[in-house]
């Protein structure tokens, strides 16, 4: 007689696992502390342990203005007080061929607030992908600005 075996639970969804783009975004917060374990950064709380739906009743919570960048760096170079990084996964398709960004209500709500960011003295600018991302990290660090140009998009929405 073969011994009873309960069927198997579904396994429990887990929420830390995250998207692309949280996956890329752990590993340039990871790669910034190694190569510069001295710089002040932060990041949001997208890949916190809870349901979504929660997370984004708490995030609507503590951050009523919507658009804050993903990473911020608390280091000043040249002009700018600190940089701050709207993070987009490798290949998503936000910046148009023209050079604009792209007009949904998301991207349009991060580019206002990061043009009131930027009137404050911060460095605000959309960076996609993990390598665009280091490479933009390692230019604002090293007080590069016309090499930060090419890796991070400051959010215009029109020519």
């Amino acid at each position: 007689m073969k011994r009873y075996t309960p069927p198997k639970r579904p396994r429990k969804k887990s929420f830390t696992g995250g998207n692309r783009e949280d996956r890329e975004q752990g590993q340039l917060m990871a790669w910034i502390k190694s190569r510069y374990p001295e710089v002040l950064c932060t990041t949001d709380l997208a890949g916190i342990n809870v349901q979504p739906r929660t997370a984004a009743k708490l995030y609507a919570q503590r951050n009523p203005r919507k658009g804050w960048p993903d990473i911020t760096i608390y280091e000043p170079r040249g002009e700018f007080a600190l940089l701050m990084l709207e993070f987009k996964a490798t290949g998503a398709d936000v910046i148009k061929k023209d050079g604009t960004l792209r007009q949904t209500q998301h991207l349009k709500e991060q580019a206002k607030l990061h043009k009131e960011l930027s009137k404050r003295g911060y460095c605000v600018g959309f960076v996609v992908g993990l390598e665009n991302g280091k490479r933009a990290v390692e230019a604002y660090l090293n007080a590069d600005f016309k090499t930060l140009e090419t890796y991070i998009h400051n959010g215009n929405t029109s020519n």
